[in-house]
């Protein structure tokens, strides 16, 4: 670009800039800000973009800091999301330009800065060549008697070791190998800094550069300068130079190291950490959380030496023991540090410390952090929840492995004598952590009945243990944790009878807790699951429902839907077991309102004030269908028999209706799993139904349920040849609505939600798609739909990791292989139907091979979708040998390869190719296809192919 047309250039983007940055004219600047974007996509940006940032000398151009630092901005964006597209050469032309100008631009301290991290980013775009010859100039050329140069020095390492060693993106092993092979040489340069002002730089450059390959052991024998002020940073005044020195010290506790030396380096490392303990429970926060840091790390990689019992140890344990129960200030965010340890000190078997009295303390710490806060002390539930159901939960189960009946007995001993509610509530919780230890403990047993038989049957002036408890504080969170507690030990529960009679008691009592509701309901369903043969056998169902239905009306503010649908399946479940006419009969008695709700509303138009009540309804019928026994004689026949004509009705009448549209095909997906028989008669009309909802709403509910009646077809041994065809012609017309779906998904007019369920319903149609070819491939294979299933998975596909794109990729590779590829799908279709497949596979070779190469090349993606995409090709190379090799071959020679410059010559392409034809073991051939990805991305050689 000629310099007139490029100063021309930078102009028009210094005055985009400059309108963008100016907030008083809104309209103005939205404009500019789209400029810049458009113009950001452009290949002259970089070349412009640079002009702007350093013009020659005496230009009117680039002399606002504010607009330099915008550009060097765009500069560092591009650089870090367009890598891939620029090639070493450019890449190290951008990096010369910028280690050229560094020194000219010291004077803004802000823009020199910028210009530290857009080289650092360069460097490593530029490769190993580039990030050796940076270090080596910092290394070699500053000043250490001149300040400021050493405050730059080190801000370029910093932002060098950002670029390479902590960027999500992938770079040239070369790079990664460079940055490793520096490191001494930066610890080196580390050592001679004595600034006192750029301690707290000099902590952070060298805990940014640990991943180059630091370890403890190595940085207390090689380093001692460093390591010793690491320590002494502790206890600095500077709480920035504390924070930087705790997260150094941090990583290289954790980080693997077996050399001779640790045991040595993390002494020192205690005794250091120890003096400064003064500062954990009177300094502010900031400091005790790093303080924390490196307690939590030595707690959870060193627990053996912890263990060995010295002073010093036992001092350390006390520390771990205060900061679990949130000492310091810190809360539930110093526990969760410090809690995960505890789960290793328990395995250590060889200790000369007191466990029992350990673990004793670390308990009673978790009841302070992990018990419901008082009401004037403000806690995200968010936090509180995800400490108590993950780390707390692991940590308590480690105080039973260590404390056995002692825990048992502690827990019965302080619920009884808890002085408020929360004490009483996190026992309860504790209680139902421990559940399976509870349980299946041999050695625990006696102690553990009679915990359970306190809680659930034994008598305390005519209550058991729970009963008291709750009716001491009424507080609906304890209630909440008591109806978690029932369910988890309903399967204990439903042995005793005493047990079962009040727990189920306590349940219905629940239900009219507000904060209890949901635990309340799903506690009853599940005691009515586990013992429905015996409350069945004792006639209890009667007075059950009565009371449930009592609990209904009178819960305050009313259950929600899920919570009535919760009791109603709990309920069936205990019909179930009755005697046929009973069941039938208590069925009928449940669903009576809903039933009701279902013939008014199939007589009337679409309506909002009945829409709500109608989908809780056909739920109802749902969770009786669900719940009951399977077989032909289902206790919810009669209602379906009721109520048949008005659901065809509905389905009419109410077709408009998205919500009824999913609870009917929810309702009739049940009926196909569960009541087989009772729906052959009736599934031509059901078919054209469920399609016709489809193609309606586009909602993934109608084609969950499409696969639930192909299930039922393949297993039925009466289906006619009349249900094959309406089967045939409903697969046509779902086939026929995916250019549609596809549409959808791209339309800019449609709402986010109905373009989330097209897509859903795209990966849908892929999952009936393998259904159709497992369960009925002589209707599906040699139909016309096969062709438009096959071309509608191969476009979700290409758009990318994600949940549909994974059925997608399963569907083909089925199609592909003609049966299931996996251990757990070992099925397979006859031999005969393949000239129909092959049709359609052997002319979209080329664009599966394209497809997948081209994902797998930009890598980043979940290891379920990259192996979904290796099976695709595993599947191409075993059945279409001849067809795929030359495709493949011709792709990966290619210039259209997505590949850096210069990371696979043509010999380890051809080797790819050759692999990829000659690997037979499927999980040895994703192994390729992730070092192909790897090598791609210039993350690993290219020879690591060649062992394939």
């Amino acid at each position: 670009m000629e310099e007139e047309e490029l100063a021309k250039n930078a102009g028009m983007l210094e005055a985009a800039i400059a309108a963008a940055l100016d907030a008083r004219d809104a309209q103005q600047q939205q404009e500019a800000n789209q400029w810049v974007s458009a113009f950001v996509s452009r290949p002259q940006m970089w070349t412009v973009a640079l002009y702007l940032a350093f013009p020659p000398d005496g230009s009117a151009l680039g002399r606002s800091a504010e607009v330099k630092f915008f550009v060097l901005n765009l500069l560092l964006s591009k650089l870090r999301s367009d890598w891939v597209q620029l090639d070493e050469i450019d890449a190290h032309e951008i990096f010369d330009l910028l280690l050229w100008q560094l020194p000219k631009n010291v004077g803004d301290r802000i823009v020199a800065s910028r210009v530290c991290v857009v080289l650092s980013a360069a460097a490593a775009v530029a490769g190993g060549e580039a990030c050796s010859q940076l270090v080596a100039d910092v290394i070699e050329k500053t000043d250490m008697t001149n300040e400021v140069a050493v405050s730059l020095a080190l801000e370029l390492l910093i932002a060098l070791a950002e670029e390479t060693l902590h960027r999500s993106r992938a770079l040239a092993w070369e790079v990664m190998q460079c940055i490793q092979l520096s490191y001494p040489r930066v610890l080196g340069f580390l050592q001679n800094v004595t600034s006192v002002p750029l301690l707290e730089k000099t902590l952070t450059c060298f805990e940014r550069w640990l991943q180059g390959g630091g370890t403890l052991s190595e940085t207390y024998s090689d380093y001692p300068k460093i390591f010793n002020v690491l320590l002494a940073s502790l206890g600095s005044d500077n709480e920035s130079c504390v924070i930087a020195s705790s997260a150094a010290l941090s990583e290289l506790i954790s980080a693997v190291d077996c050399l001779p030396g640790r045991d040595a380096a993390v002494r020192a490392v205690i005794s250091a950490l120890l003096s400064y303990k003064r500062y954990f429970n009177s300094s502010s926060q900031r400091r005790s959380h790093a303080l924390c840091c490196v307690l939590a790390a030595l707690g959870a990689s060193e627990p053996a030496l912890i263990c060995k019992g010295g002073p010093e140890d036992l001092l350390l344990i006390d520390w771990m023991i205060d900061a679990t129960g949130g000492g310091g200030g810190l809360g539930i965010d110093g526990a969760a540090m410090v809690a995960v340890a505890w789960p290793r000190f328990a395995t250590i078997s060889s200790v000369n410390v007191p466990r029992e009295k350990i673990f004793l303390a670390i308990f009673e710490a978790l009841a302070k952090v992990a018990k419901h806060p008082s009401d004037d002390f403000d806690i995200d539930d968010d936090d509180f929840c995800g400490f108590r159901y993950g780390i707390a939960e692991e940590a308590i189960a480690s105080c039973f492995k260590v404390l056995r009946c002692d825990l048992i007995v502690y827990i019965s001993d302080n619920l009884l004598q808890a002085s408020c509610w929360q004490h009483a509530e996190f026992y309860l919780y504790a209680v139902s952590c421990l559940r399976e230890q509870i349980t299946s403990a041999v050695d625990t047993q006696k102690a553990a009945v009679e915990l359970l038989r306190s809680l659930f049957s034994g008598a305390f002036g005519g209550h058991n243990l729970l009963e008291s408890v709750s009716a001491r504080w009424p507080s609906g969170k304890l209630v909440n944790t008591a109806a978690r507690l029932l369910k988890s030990f309903s399967e204990w529960i439903a042995a005793d009878p005493v047990a079962l009679e009040k727990a189920v008691n306590y349940s219905i009592t629940a239900l009219a807790v507000p904060d209890a509701k949901a635990s309340g309901a799903e506690s009853l369903r599940e005691l009515c699951r586990a013992s429905a043969s015996q409350l069945a056998a004792v006639r209890a169902l009667s007075p059950l429902m009565g009371a449930c239905e009592t609990a209904i009306t009178t819960s305050l503010g009313g259950l929600q839907s899920k919570e009535s649908v919760m009791l109603i399946e709990g309920l069936a479940a205990v019909a179930a077991a009755l005697p046929v006419h009973e069941s039938e009969a208590t069925i009928q008695g449940l669903t009576a309102s809903a039933v009701a709700t279902i013939k008014q509303c199939s007589v009337m138009q679409v309506t909002d004030a009945y829409g709500k009540p109608l989908e809780s309804a056909l739920r109802t019928i749902k969770a009786v269908v669900d719940f009951g026994r399977k077989s032909d004689a289902h206790p919810a026949v009669p209602v379906l028999r009721e109520i048949w004509s008005s659901l065809d009705v509905l389905a009419t009448n109410w077709a408009t209706s998205i919500d009824v549209a999913r609870s009917l095909c929810d309702l009739w997906g049940a009926l196909a799993t569960r009541m087989g028989v009772m729906m052959e008669d009736v599934l031509p009309r059901v078919l054209g139904l469920v399609t016709g909802m489809f193609k309606q709403h586009l909602v993934p509910s109608c084609i969950q349920c499409l696969c639930s009646i192909v299930v039922l077809v393949s297993s039925s041994k009466t289906m006619h040849d009349e249900l094959h065809f309406c089967l045939s012609n409903c697969l046509q017309e779902v086939s026929d609505v995916v250019e549609f779906l596809e549409l959808v998904v791209l339309s800019q007019q449609e709402s986010r939600q109905r373009k989330d369920n097209a897509f859903e319903s795209l990966g849908a149609i892929c999952s009936l798609g393998s259904s159709c070819l497992r369960d009925i491939p002589l209707v599906f294979v040699p139909s016309k739909s096969l062709a438009k299933f096959f071309g509608c998975a191969i476009g979700v596909l290409q758009r990318g990791d994600s949940e549909p794109a994974v059925y997608a990729a399963k569907f083909i590779t089925s199609t592909i292989f003609l049966g299931g590829l996996s251990e757990t799908e070992s099925w397979r279709i006859s031999q005969d139907l393949k000239p129909y497949v092959n049709e359609i596979v052997v002319p979209s070779i080329p664009r599966l091979v394209e497809t997948v190469v081209r994902y797998v090349a930009y890598g980043q993606l979940t290891v379920i979708f990259r192996d979904a995409l290796a099976d695709i090709l595993y599947s191409l190379a075993l059945e279409h040998p001849a067809s795929t090799e030359p495709v493949l071959r011709a792709f990966v020679t290619s210039s259209e390869l997505p590949a850096r410059h210069g990371v696979m010559d043509e010999a380890s392409k051809r080797q790819f190719v050759a692999a990829v034809m000659r690997t037979r073991l499927r999980r040895a051939f994703q192994e390729l296809v992730l070092d192909f990805s790897r090598v791609l991305q210039a993350a690993s050689p290219a020879e690591v192919l060649f062992q394939y």
